[in-house]
């Protein structure tokens, strides 16, 4: 039986071979290169075959190197094939001199194999792909998350530095691991499982447990559990790092459960509660913003680091809408590029109206115009009180609003919510309570993740309810809601509809 020692370091000689091109010159580090030269000897048959073999320790190395990053083999097993140890029929020879790593010239030195005294011993010195690190090639450990994720590896992108994910890269607005700089190599592991890393799988950990879960890239779906199992009532309770704790898991000033993540530990009761539209119709977590994927992302790309847009979204929403700008599509691309594929909810469904129509209003612009059968826009209905001061709902007759805006008898309901000309909505919102005040979003008032409330995904905080008695979904009332100022509704100084008594809505507006 061979020593554990001549067997990985006869491994080592054999995947050292290489009658592939010599991958020298000005060309880029990641770029493919021939490696059938070496395979027609190094395969399978001879000693596992790092470009089809997977594995741990010397073997997954090399699926990293090779497999997944697509490295050649002469970058760091250089000449080796002109040299006289090549295939000289001696599988190791125990000469420290003899060395079979030497790399090109895209690492110059001082980069070297060094602290080779023997089998199974040597270290990749000062390379410029590990970002000057020194990293073990024979060691159990691990060098620092930087060392290979500052740029492109295959693949995969940059996860760090200026062009990563995180807070090193200033384009980005919102990422998982707070702050200016990028994580550290602990904050990194509160979510990653690495006992099979550079195995080509990507394994995150269950919060709750520290169980892996490996995420599919073909399916956004298997990253749910992984979010879920954090973003719920306990938080992480298994993973959180030393200095942290289950609310703030990487220690980084951030806390779910307080401003500005106040909702952090509600999304999974959101998304198990009773109505959850968007999980109904197939969305998960992560995602590209189109149907069937998810909402977070970065750039119609599945990142769960950081994003260009607030929220970790990946496509735009801007939280709030600067409170007198013109209305733009852009501030609203998450939501209305997506439901463009589900009719009822249309941007046209939401803000059209008639042009020249009883709610084309000054004060509630809106840029489409949708014919008369078309409109369901969710506007307020009308009502009138009686003589004992009791509202009478919609009974078929046209009445004047309750709230007559400007002389105009017609309100628009999202419209004038979203209206930048009206100076009563146009400071109505904080966003996450942060002191980011603009006007109103979508999230203003519907729970995307999922609600008790049977009224539209609404806040359940808002206490919206079906008309009583009318015997159809015409109607919905407010029954006096005090706490809008509060989370999760975060309105800013006006309790107005508490202070407006009971009101309702049509779904479609009866006199266009």
């Amino acid at each position: 039986m061979m020593k554990p020692w001549f067997t990985l370091s006869l491994l080592a000689l054999l995947f050292a071979a290489a009658g592939c091109d010599s991958g020298r010159g000005a060309d880029s580090l990641l770029a493919p290169k021939s490696t059938s030269g070496c395979v027609t000897c190094h395969n399978s048959t001879i000693a596992p075959d790092p470009l089809v073999t997977n594995g741990s320790g010397t073997y997954g190395k090399h699926i990293s190197h090779v497999q997944s990053s697509g490295i050649p083999c002469e970058r760091c097993h250089y000449t080796y094939s002109q040299l006289a140890t090549h295939m000289n029929g001696t599988l190791d020879t125990g000469n420290p001199a003899i060395l079979i790593v030497y790399f090109d010239s895209l690492n110059p030195p001082p980069a070297a194999w060094i602290g080779d005294t023997g089998p199974g011993t040597g270290t990749c010195s000062s390379l410029f792909c590990h970002g000057g690190y020194s990293v073990d090639w024979y060691g159990a450990g691990l060098p620092g998350c930087a060392a290979c994720h500052f740029q492109q590896i295959g693949s995969r992108r940059p996860v760090l530095g200026a062009n990563g994910d995180f807070g090193a890269n200033p384009a980005n607005l919102s990422h998982h691991v707070t702050g200016t700089v990028d994580p550290t190599p602990v904050q990194c592991k509160a979510c990653h499982e690495m006992s099979q890393h550079t195995s080509g799988t990507v394994r995150l950990k269950q919060a709750d447990t520290g169980d892996a879960i490996a995420y599919d890239p073909a399916s956004p779906s298997t990253l749910e559990p992984f979010c879920l199992s954090c973003h719920d009532a306990d938080s992480a309770v298994a993973t959180f790092i030393s200095g942290g704790t289950p609310t703030s898991p990487f220690n980084d000033g951030a806390a779910l459960g307080s401003v500005p993540n106040e909702a952090g530990n509600k999304i999974a009761s959101s998304w198990n509660a009773a109505f959850t539209v968007h999980r109904s119709n197939g969305l998960t977590c992560a995602g590209t913003g189109a149907p069937v994927t998810g909402c977070h992302g970065n750039a119609q790309n599945i990142n769960m680091h950081g994003s260009t847009s607030k929220g970790l979204l990946t496509r735009n929403m801007t939280f709030p809408v600067p409170a007198s700008a013109a209305y733009d599509y852009n501030q609203f691309k998450l939501c209305f590029d997506c439901h463009e594929n589900y009719p009822t909810v249309t941007k046209e469904v939401v803000l059209g109206y008639r042009q020249g129509g009883n709610y084309d209003v000054w004060w509630a612009p809106s840029p489409y115009s949708t014919p008369t059968t078309s409109i369901r826009s969710l506007f307020r209905d009308r009502y009138i009180w009686d003589s004992a001061n009791y509202p009478l709902y919609w009974n078929g007759v046209n009445q004047a609003y309750n709230d007559n805006f400007f002389g105009d008898t017609y309100a628009p309901l999202h419209n004038y919510h979203l209206s930048p000309t009206d100076g009563w909505m146009q400071n109505v919102w904080d966003y996450r309570r942060s002191g980011d005040v603009g006007r109103a979003s979508c999230i203003t008032c519907h729970n995307v993740h999922g609600t008790n409330s049977a009224v539209r995904s609404t806040y359940e905080e808002l206490g919206l309810v079906r008309g009583i008695g009318l015997g159809s979904d015409a109607f919905v009332t407010f029954g006096g809601i005090y706490g809008l100022q509060t989370g999760p509704i975060n309105c800013t100084t006006l309790e107005c509809h508490s202070n407006a008594g009971p009101s309702s809505y049509w779904h479609s507006p009866p006199d266009e």
